[in-house]
């Protein structure tokens, strides 16, 4: 069969891919941490029963645990949205080969079924099934359940890959898909409209009506048509293509700041116009809603939570992109060293441009503080110790960064520019806020915490100058086993 045939020459090439031949330990790594976050979502599965039960205290488990597929779903979708990439490129290569129009269409929209959204969903559904759906319901209701479900599975992991397609160029359509399913979330906690009540009625339905699963096995199939719609008119190598002028915000306000501004300004043309920094761009607003996670009433005595919850909504943009400062530029990387460019102003257009990216982020998380005054104060210096602290250590961080990254790859999976030096400066960054509050804590203090790490990033703020001197000597050490890292491909 054609299908298996072409499903062999993925797995080949993903087995021979150089990617696995860089490290062993990473490889090791990887493998490690996957077989932990799946035995993770299996154990939630499994003992999901015990902690509805806790949370909805007399409540049938199974209600309340399909009026929850709801928000399971839709967070799915988004995060599928954000991540998932949309099977097109991988069939190009056999356009022009005597093979079936419609077999190479089939092809992409088939290999994405072992995909890791869908292999985390039915690691997460199957223990549930298996130990609460099916004892508790007749065999054909048990089974009417699981099937309704991977219906589900299967029609988010098409919809999602339209919703990229269709949504990827549209901002301010993305905006309005984003707002319509908070407002739901919304209205449906607040009791306005019955959403999770109607989902559990619907399983109920299907359960007690076996014949009902008919109707998201369509659906499911009626999503995969309209991808194989979508794949098919995006597919041919011959089509006109229309000529359009690319246009990408050209932030010219910045070249009146001089040198560093000129640098800022490439840099952000480079986000905009680049497929991974454009992700993690997208992944950033994804964690600043951690807000809604820790600050609830039960958590707000636990300092360590709240102290978590801050340092990320309040530069989740600037942290992502921190991360891999100067391999962003890997691939032009040489054309800081072949020119007059001062590097200390290179320096300086990241240390600014990090700064900026942390002030739009507390400004944006401003009203969490309505749940409380001690949010205000944690969020506050948090905000100041990431500009004054964490700005300076991920560029020294960066500059013993050693991999290059392709900006035209997926960032789901992707692990290019992810070296020791990444994974060793989670330590210092995340470390030191978290150590200060133990000390304070053993002191019996631990709002003096707070106002350690504003006096830290008050005094990073106010001798910036001379740690960025320092911070270039440092650079001026390495830049050359950097750029001859770099030109590896």
């Amino acid at each position: 069969m054609i299908i298996l045939k072409l499903l062999n020459h993925q797995w080949k090439e993903t087995l021979r891919s150089t990617f696995w031949q860089r490290s062993i330990l990473l490889n090791i790594f990887l493998v490690i941490a996957s077989l932990y976050i799946i035995m993770c979502v299996i154990s939630i599965g499994y003992f999901a029963d015990e902690i509805l039960a806790k949370i909805f205290k007399g409540r049938s488990v199974i209600d309340s645990f399909t009026g929850l597929l709801f928000y399971y779903f839709s967070f799915d979708l988004i995060m599928r949205f954000l991540v998932q990439k949309v099977p097109v490129v991988t069939m190009q290569p056999y356009l022009t080969l005597p093979l079936k129009k419609s077999t190479l269409l089939h092809y992409p929209l088939i290999k994405t079924i072992p995909g890791f959204f869908n292999l985390i969903a039915i690691c997460f559904m199957l223990p549930f099934w298996f130990k609460v759906i099916l004892p508790a319901a007749s065999l054909s209701g048990a089974f009417a359940w699981l099937i309704t479900v991977i219906s589900l599975i299967a029609a988010n992991n098409y919809m999602g890959f339209m919703l990229k397609k269709y949504f990827a160029k549209r901002p301010l359509l993305i905006l309005f898909f984003l707002a319509l399913i908070v407002s739901l979330f919304y209205l449906d906690l607040k009791a306005k409209i019955g959403i999770t009540g109607a989902v559990t009625s619907a399983f109920k339905q299907i359960g007690q009506h076996p014949f009902y699963t008919i109707i998201p096995v369509l659906f499911a199939g009626c999503m995969y048509w309209l991808a194989f719609l979508m794949l098919r008119k995006n597919s041919y190598i011959e089509e006109d293509k229309k000529v359009t002028r690319l246009r990408s915000p050209g932030f010219s306000f910045l070249s009146r700041l001089g040198e560093p501004g000129i640098m800022m300004q490439n840099e952000l043309r480079m986000v905009f116009r680049n497929k991974r920094p454009r992700a993690m761009l997208w992944l950033g607003p994804v964690f600043m809603l951690y807000g809604f996670i820790f600050y609830n009433p039960h958590e707000l005595d636990k300092q360590v939570f709240l102290l978590f919850a801050g340092f990320f909504v309040t530069s989740a943009p600037a942290l992502l992109y921190g991360q891999y400062f100067f391999a962003w530029e890997s691939s032009y990387f040489d054309m800081y060293l072949a020119n007059r460019i001062s590097l200390r102003g290179y320096l300086r257009s990241k240390f600014w441009l990090y700064s900026a990216l942390c002030i739009i982020s507390y400004i944006i998380t401003l009203p969490y503080a309505l749940f409380g005054h001690n949010i205000a104060l944690i969020n506050f210096s948090l905000f100041v110790y990431n500009i004054g602290v964490t700005s300076f250590l991920y560029i020294l961080i960066g500059t013993y960064s050693r991999s290059r990254i392709d900006l035209g790859k997926s960032q789901f999976m992707n692990y290019e520019g992810t070296g020791a030096a990444q994974w060793l400066g989670v330590i210092p960054i995340m470390g030191i806020p978290m150590i200060i509050l133990g000390l304070c804590a053993l002191a019996g203090n631990t709002n003096l915490t707070y106002f350690i790490l504003i006096a830290m990033g008050v005094s990073g703020l106010l001798f910036n100058e001379h740690i960025l001197s320092l911070l270039t000597r440092v650079f001026l050490k390495n830049k050359y086993k950097m750029a001859v890292a770099f030109r590896k491909k």
